[in-house]
Order: C-alpha cells, then structure tokens, then sequence
C-alpha cells in the first residue's frame, strides 16, 4: 500500500500496487470517499463484483494530473447540486494541476518545500490509516492459519480493506493532525497506543515474520513502504502505451493467486447470519453491535425478497413479444 508523496529506493517492488488518494475536512466529521489508483484496468477479481471504492488506473498506479481533475470537476458538480463552495489546500505535488478553474472549489496551494509541516494528511493521517490497513491484513492472515487454509488476498479485498481501514481514522485524529499544522489553535489531545497490534503480530508463526533469512520487527511491516513513489510524470512512450491499452482493453492478471469462486447458498448464508447475532447477544450486546446485525437481517430479507419476486403478467408478456420478434416476418 503506497501514498502520494513518497518514493522507492531500492528493494524488489510488489508486482501489485494501489495508490490512494485522502482527504477530510478540518473537524474530521467529512471523510472524501476513497480514490484507489491501481496497475490492473480490468482486474480479474473485478469481474461480475461490485467494487467499494472509486477506482481507476495506470500502468503505475499513479495519480496524475488528469485523474486529479476527473476527481475534481466530479466534485466540484456534486457541490454545485449541493449548494456549497470549499477550500481545497493542496501541496506542489506533480499530480496536481496548479492552474485549474472550478466553479464551486477554490484550490490552494502550500509554498515550496513546507508540505511535510503544512500538509494535515503528512501530520499523521496517512499514518494512522496505513496502520488500520496492516492490522486488517494480519487479522485475515491470522484468521486462515487458524482455520487452517492457504492465504489469499486479492485487489478487490484490498480496496475493501482500505475503504474500512479509512472508516476507522478517527475524527480526533483528524482534528489532531490539522492542529499539528497549525490550521486550528487547539491543544493537541493525546490518543490512545494500539495495545492489540503488537499483540496481532506476537501471534503471526515466526516462519510468518522471515525476509530473506531474518526476522523483521512489526516497525519494518509498518514502514515497508514509506518512499514508494506514487506520482510522477510519464513519458512519450508511456503515454502511447496507456492509450493504447485503454482503448482495448483485456482482463488483467491483476492477481498472483488463482481464487476458486464460491458460491454460498442464501440458506448457508442465512444460518451464519443467525449465529452471529446470538454470538454478539451472549457475548457483546452493545447497541452499534446490535444495530449493525439488525442492518445485515435487512440486507438478508431484501435479498431473499428479490429471490423469491415472481415476474408480473405485463413482465411476462413484454418477454415473449421480445423473444418471438426474431421469428416475425415482414
């Protein structure tokens, strides 16, 4: 997992890479949905799934000056409809296009060389997310070692990891980091240590925590990606090559694992529902515990109401008129 901003300097890069795109408003009570640029533009685990985030990509997974602007006039018309202007401040990165016109988004741009003290998202959100994304990841590693099957975590689990990862980035903590940079005088609150990370990775087999012969600490996990470029500029040839590939298209073999689809009947799916809401009744009981339980029965009855919704007698007919016109003759 990689962040605008930082970049590589040696080591082997991973052949699948997503780059994200972060942004929150000072109070931390609006989050921008997640932008997730990756290499692969028509992944494989993409097929016939519906996807949790914004995606686009690039032979790089790069954010570039015109994926920047997409994302912004996008915007900019949604806050037209919505009847609200804002003030967007921005650092000198390359993807971002300084002489841009919206009409509801004024851009504003930190002097040179001042984004790693003026730039809230450097202060310690990106961070804090990056740190929610790896103790995911080793919760699902953890979780297949104990039920005793082979890893494997493809790109759509990754943007649905990163889109919870991002859920779980705390107003404090955004309100902290925008008063680090001095966009709010507010003393800055200390927050709580994650006592259950380190706990996660004492847990992970020793054979789980070896790179090239050594054992790596849960600081060189954290940290493994911490100058991996994710902008820049591409050249001529580069350029071609992306127009060319986005004008034809081909399903990516965007994962090294081969994942077997599984299709779990609605009944299965049903009765694991029901053992989770008397498991969360006997050992939790919270009411954002239960409300989310109650959210998921209604889920489960709108799906089963689709299933078993029979076609009208106007549906029917409209059917049969469609598949007899072939044989009509004129």
């Amino acid at each position: 997992m990689a962040f605008r901003g930082e970049r590589c300097t040696g080591g082997k890069k991973s052949k699948q890479r997503i780059t994200l795109l972060v942004g929150a408003n000072m109070s931390g009570s609006e989050k921008f949905p997640l932008l997730v640029i990756g290499n692969s533009k028509k992944p494989r685990a993409f097929k016939n799934k519906e996807i949790p985030v914004k995606y686009k990509a690039n032979s790089k997974a790069w954010m570039t000056a015109e994926l920047f602007e997409e994302m912004l006039r996008a915007w900019d018309g949604r806050l037209g409809q919505q009847g609200r202007r804002v003030l967007v401040c921005l650092d000198n990165f390359s993807g971002h296009p300084p002489e841009l016109e919206l009409n509801n988004i004024q851009l504003v741009f930190f002097p040179p060389n001042t984004t790693a003290n003026s730039q809230p998202m450097d202060q310690g959100i990106i961070e804090n997310l990056k740190r929610h994304y790896k103790k995911l990841l080793l919760c699902r590693r953890l979780e297949a070692i104990d039920e005793g099957k082979e890893f494997k975590f493809t790109l759509l689990d990754a943007l649905h990891v990163a889109r919870r990862a991002w859920e779980q980035v705390g107003k404090s903590t955004i309100r902290n980091c925008f008063a680090k940079a001095k966009f709010i005088e507010e003393e800055i609150q200390t927050e709580p240590q994650d006592a259950e990370l380190p706990d996660i990775w004492e847990a992970l087999p020793a054979e789980e925590k070896m790179h090239e012969n050594e054992e790596i600490e849960l600081s060189d996990f954290l940290e493994a990606d911490e100058r991996l470029a994710t902008g820049g500029y591409f050249t001529l040839e580069e350029i071609a090559e992306e127009i060319l590939c986005s004008e034809e298209p081909v399903e990516s073999e965007d994962d090294e694992v081969t994942v077997e689809e599984e299709i779990v009947p609605f009944e299965e799916a049903q009765r694991a529902c029901s053992t989770v809401r008397k498991f969360m009744q006997q050992r939790s009981g919270k009411p954002g515990v239960m409300q989310a339980c109650d959210r998921l029965d209604n889920e489960m009855h709108e799906i089963r109401r689709k299933k078993m919704r029979q076609p009208t007698i106007l549906e029917s007919f409209v059917c049969r008129e469609f598949l007899a016109m072939p044989y009509v003759s004129v």
